[in-house]
């Protein structure tokens, strides 16, 4: 489920929840930065009697900003929407740690580690980069 392709967190809830229903599995691929927009999934897993798990994606500002600008640049990814400086500084701020006590059944940190089709993808990725 993403918001980029539903439109609307309603449309991904209903989404979700009709998966479910069908015995699927389901990766809620959004950004949900408070325990508020992750309960409405947490609350569709628990009614369908699922366990509900959360990746942490664990990206500093810097590093958000440094892959977006590099899928903005990279000739194989020409698809991607900009995201202004706007968007990351408002997830920034809204921003509440995940935790247990929402419902998950658990937490899994997910750390950013690069991978690359092509040396020239490296090159263009680590042009700009301190790692």
């Amino acid at each position: 489920m993403s918001l980029d392709t539903l439109g609307s967190w309603q449309s991904c809830v209903s989404a979700c929840e009709r998966a479910l229903k069908e015995g699927r599995s389901v990766a809620v691929d959004n950004t949900n930065p408070d325990p508020e927009s992750r309960k409405r999934y947490v609350d569709v897993a628990k009614a369908a009697r699922v366990p509900c798990r959360c990746f942490h994606f664990s990206a500093s500002l810097e590093q958000a900003k440094h892959n977006n600008r590099f899928r903005e640049m990279a000739p194989s990814d020409s698809k991607h929407a900009k995201v202004n400086d706007m968007v990351f500084h408002s997830y920034k701020k809204h921003f509440v740690a995940p935790a247990l006590s929402e419902g998950f059944t658990e937490i899994l940190q997910i750390h950013f580690v690069p991978n690359f089709k092509d040396s020239e993808s490296e090159t263009l990725f680590r042009q700009f980069s301190e790692g």
